[in-house]
């Protein structure tokens, strides 16, 4: 009985499901990175301390962090250009590894910024500059400026 249900659950991944149709998995992608995008914007005048709610500084990093970690799952194959509006370079499926090590790099930023958010807001602008390099350094890598 042990092994049958330890082949089961080597077996779970080969019936798991398809994250959806191309169109709708980018219209998601895009949903997600804009509000990746939004956070990360929303940082800016707290760190700069040109608005005051010390607070709200944690929620926008953690929700930083937490997006992060989606990046490498919102780009499956046969998600890229030709199989609908996306900005996405073929790139990205081209040079998995250096995406996956960008999107990596993005994480370790994005966690760094939770721990600066916690913190004064010195090191909250330096994190937030940290992550911004990484977050420009991949779109210079992998997505089409429109």
């Amino acid at each position: 009985m042990k092994l049958l249900s330890a082949l089961v659950l080597l077996a779970v991944p080969a019936f798991a499901e398809e994250p959806g149709a191309a169109p709708d998995v980018i219209k998601y992608r895009q949903s997600v990175m804009k509000a990746l995008g939004g956070h990360l914007r929303a940082l800016g005048p707290l760190a700069s301390k040109k608005v005051a709610f010390p607070r709200h500084a944690e929620l926008h990093a953690r929700a930083v962090a937490d997006l992060a970690r989606l990046i490498p799952e919102l780009f499956p194959a046969g998600t890229g250009p030709g199989a609908g509006p996306t900005e996405a370079k073929e790139e990205v499926w081209k040079d998995g590894k250096k995406f996956a090590a960008t999107a990596q790099e993005m994480q370790v930023r994005a966690e760094a910024l939770v721990k600066a958010a916690a913190g004064d807001a010195a090191g909250l602008k330096d994190a937030l500059e940290d992550a911004g390099d990484v977050c420009s350094s991949c779109h210079k890598a992998f997505k089409n400026k429109q």
